[in-house]
């Protein structure tokens, strides 16, 4: 985890905060935020175990998960300042409505955000939307988001992709999966950004 923050105001800088109004953070941001304010704040000082009391003091130390409830309960009365429900989205990869030790350490990994709910999203793009090429795939599956008034328009909101993710009953985040493919977080996903970021993750890796 990262250094522990030096003043209040730095965190809330860096959590997204301005003029005393907390802005919407993209899911790296959100992280990042966490990572910097949970040491003094979550885990003490000189700790050796770090990750581990960071989970026991989140309420995974009864029954080895966290519930939201108990994360956000939890974060919010220690005066986190980004958003415990978002932080809790990101970290339940699975959809589980918990969170694991193992998934609160694979946060630590660099390609954490990208690795976990997009390989998810490409093999579910791949099993329903089947092409001799993934590329293919990522074509198919699109274009039959983007239909608005009979005509394809090349971009995708929230609202259109996690309606497909539902119909075709996806298991995993469909929320924290758009935020990722709004590289410009202007809560619209264009084809390019569509497969910018999906298409190295192909099936021939």
């Amino acid at each position: 985890m990262g250094v522990a923050c030096s003043s209040c105001s730095k965190c809330a800088e860096k959590a997204g905060f301005a003029d005393g109004k907390k802005l919407i953070m993209g899911p790296k941001e959100e992280l990042k935020c966490f990572h910097d304010w949970a040491n003094g704040h979550l885990i003490d000082p000189g700790s050796k175990h770090g990750l581990k009391e960071a989970f026991d003091k989140l309420g995974g130390k009864d029954d080895n998960k966290c519930t939201r409830q108990e994360m956000t309960t939890t974060l919010n009365g220690l005066g986190y300042p980004g958003d415990a429900s978002h932080l809790f989205d990101i970290y339940d990869v699975d959809n589980s409505d918990f969170v694991t030790r193992e998934e609160l350490v694979a946060s630590t990994k660099i390609d954490f955000i990208e690795a976990s709910p997009l390989r998810k999203i490409r093999r579910f793009f791949e099993r329903e939307f089947i092409a001799d090429h993934y590329d293919e795939s990522l074509d198919m599956a699109f274009h039959e988001m983007d239909i608005h008034e009979g005509r394809h328009t090349e971009v995708v909101t929230r609202e259109d992709f996690c309606k497909l993710l539902e119909t075709y009953k996806y298991t995993g985040d469909s929320g924290i999966a758009y935020e990722i493919m709004d590289m410009n977080h202007d809560e619209t996903v264009t084809f390019g950004e569509f497969k910018k970021r999906l298409h190295a993750l192909t099936r021939h890796q």
